[in-house]
């Protein structure tokens, strides 16, 4: 029997992709409507902004447009020493990520607005983030999220709950266990 592929010739994701469960996974709430996998901006902010290289997988082509679902496969290192991480990536429209949108206005309400219900109101796509090894949240999923975030301009939504920008995610990330 052989198996289903996942992408297709232009290595966009095939069929639908169903959203993860917000405690499985950091979830970044954009503004922007396209799925498109911009590698090299985001390893351009990797490398810039978090001393990380970046790279990911499949290779991407957007001849006409981009899908409306799509999934991938990036490689984070933070300096040469460092493991690297594998993480699995997702994006989907707003209006297949009901679930996740009332959890990230429930983390609003719990941290009193802060301006974060713009940003809630104002997503049009959600990119989601977890270990490829372990399909978990782990620290390589949330630098994936908030190099993402730091392009995309929109809020991290953590499995905890909590909803927070890139300057809150950089701090979880410089408190981690090493």
């Amino acid at each position: 029997m052989t198996a289903t592929p996942t992408h297709d010739e232009h290595g966009w994701h095939v069929g639908t992709v169903e959203p993860w469960a917000s405690a499985a996974s950091y979830t970044v709430l954009s503004p922007e409507s396209t799925s498109v996998f911009a590698l090299e901006r985001w390893a351009h902010q990797a490398r810039r902004f978090f001393g990380t290289q970046l790279t990911g997988g499949p290779q991407k082509h957007y001849e006409s447009g981009w899908p409306r679902f799509d999934s991938g496969t990036l490689e984070l290192q933070e300096g040469e020493s460092s493991p690297r991480h594998s993480v699995r990536i997702q994006t989907l429209p707003r209006d297949r990520a009901s679930a996740l949108l009332e959890q990230a206005r429930i983390g609003v309400v719990q941290m009193g607005g802060a301006g974060f219900d713009v940003l809630v109101a104002r997503t049009n796509r959600v990119w989601q983030f977890q270990c490829a090894e372990q399909h978990a949240p782990t620290s390589g999923s949330l630098l994936a999220a908030a190099i993402i975030a730091s392009v995309a301009l929109g809020p991290i939504l953590a499995p905890d709950g909590a909803l927070f920008g890139v300057k809150t995610a950089r701090e979880r990330l410089a408190s981690r266990p090493r």
